[in-house]
């Protein structure tokens, strides 16, 4: 299905209009268009969300559950979230309600339990803390004499939160403490997060970088004072992988993003709201929406970021654009939609005759295979096909093109594909109908699941199946001339 994923700024402002409190006429204009396009096509549109949206919404007040009760009516249980243990993204079938988890320690919380003593902790923690404690003062730091003058004086405030630079030395545990104050800060402060990426900027590059095309990017920063390609930069500053040909790609990407926006090589105004935890935030968001057909938000320096690695690193087909955008391009979809068994059929010819076919090195024992990558998008769902044919007769397989981790449609999906099937060609030559979540996804999860079948005339036949030789979902058509 297509696949649509709105950033947190877009549903705020679809829950905005939806209770009459837009203010922008033009605003208004863009979300009533939206929300009617998001409202009418839920059964062909997928929405998802992450916890992205959760971090954005943990510190506001209990208004943040009617939010996640609002975008759990598009997205229902569509969560797409990164697992350390399998080291990838998967779809995890929760509501944002139940993502949220209000006793996520932050990275103050964690520096706490090494520099800040409680009473809720006990005698034994605060007695191994006083001790670490002890160490750690003991640990001298000496401070360059003349660090003062290496750093712009309007600056020095920024640096001296995290080193005291007046002084000659200092200790580990004096540092720790204001890593703790500094990193707290930073994540919140808008003008502490202006200074430091000033200053990066302005030491490293002083605007060399700054939006030069895609294609010479790499080229540039290698040539540039970092002496290597950005891509080895990001990867060689994630220390905590000493083996860097095992760096999980949603780390690199997350490092990939913050980096860009903190060199100012993606440079965006800063605004009050451009804390480091936005910009964090806004990387989750960019990560997760490239697993989705369309990625739409407000935010105009996420979209440039977001185009910039997608195309940068070839990692995603994903379409980035505006709400203003957003409405004007939906409903190419919605008119680009199969109507009937005659559209079908005229689409399956088409590809048949105009696509270009590539020799995929598959088996098949009465003939050759072939792949076609489809003009339409059958179902909202296939975009490729197998063409088998031999000397008696040849068929086809709708299939889905493997570009991303996520390429295979999850529970809820499947169900908008059977369904979308049935709107197209009615009941199957069994009886049988509209997709049934409670018996199918056992029977499906068994390998025991039928799907759907339709008989064209006495030789065609058309089934929507597992296919078990590929290990997914197919539409098979056939035998064909």
């Amino acid at each position: 299905m297509i696949r649509i994923y709105c950033d947190t700024n877009v549903f705020s402002n679809l829950e905005t209009y939806r209770k009459g409190e837009l203010d922008d006429p033009k605003k208004i204009e863009t979300y009533a268009s939206l929300k009617m396009l998001m409202d009418n096509n839920k059964s062909s549109w997928s929405y998802f969300f992450s916890h992205a949206h959760i971090r954005d919404k943990e510190k506001a007040d209990e208004r943040k559950f009617a939010y996640f009760d609002f975008i759990e009516s598009y997205v229902g249980s569509n969560c797409i979230h990164y697992f350390e243990d399998s080291q990838r993204p998967l779809f995890f079938n929760q509501p944002p309600k139940a993502i949220y988890d209000d006793t996520d320690r932050s990275f103050s919380d964690l520096m706490s339990l090494f520099v800040s003593e409680s009473d809720e902790d006990g005698d034994g923690l605060n007695l191994l803390r006083e001790s670490m404690k002890d160490l750690l003062v003991n640990q001298i730091i000496k401070i360059p004499d003349n660090i003062n003058n290496q750093i712009p004086e309007k600056y020095q405030s920024s640096v001296h939160q995290l080193l005291p630079i007046e002084n000659a030395s200092t200790n580990v545990y004096e540092v720790m403490q204001r890593i703790n104050t500094f990193t707290e800060n930073v994540m919140g402060d808008q003008k502490l997060y202006k200074d430091v990426r000033s200053y990066l900027f302005e030491s490293l590059h002083n605007g060399s970088l700054t939006n030069v095309p895609s294609e010479r990017f790499e080229e540039l920063f290698e040539l540039s004072i970092f002496k290597k390609t950005f891509y080895q930069y990001v990867i060689d500053s994630l220390s905590q992988y000493k083996d860097k040909t095992q760096v999980p790609y949603h780390y690199f990407y997350i490092q990939a993003y913050i980096l860009m926006d903190m060199f100012g090589i993606s440079k965006e105004k800063l605004k009050r709201k451009n804390t480091f935890n936005n910009i964090l935030n806004d990387s989750f968001h960019s990560y997760y929406a490239q697993y989705c057909d369309i990625f739409i938000t407000e935010d105009e320096g996420m979209r440039k970021k977001s185009g910039y690695l997608y195309d940068l690193y070839g990692t995603s087909k994903t379409k980035i654009m505006s709400p203003i955008v957003a409405v004007r391009y939906l409903p190419f979809l919605i008119r680009n939609e199969i109507k009937n068994f005659n559209d079908f059929v005229g689409r399956i010819n088409q590809d048949l005759n105009e696509g270009e076919k590539k020799d995929i090195g598959l088996i098949y024992e009465h003939g050759t295979v072939s792949f076609i990558h489809c003009k339409s998008k059958y179902f909202n769902y296939f975009n490729g096909m197998l063409l088998y044919e031999s000397d008696a007769k040849s068929h086809v397989s709708l299939v889905k093109i493997n570009d991303t981790v996520l390429h295979k449609s999850n529970d809820y999906e499947l169900g908008m594909i059977v369904n979308k099937c049935i709107s197209i060609f009615g009941q199957d030559g069994f009886g049988v109908g509209n997709f049934n979540p409670d018996v199918e996804l056992v029977e499906i999860q068994e390998g025991v699941w039928k799907g759907r079948g339709w008989k064209i005339n006495e030789q065609q036949t058309m089934w929507l199946m597992i296919n078990q030789s590929l290990k997914q979902l197919s539409f098979d058509l056939g035998p064909i001339e």
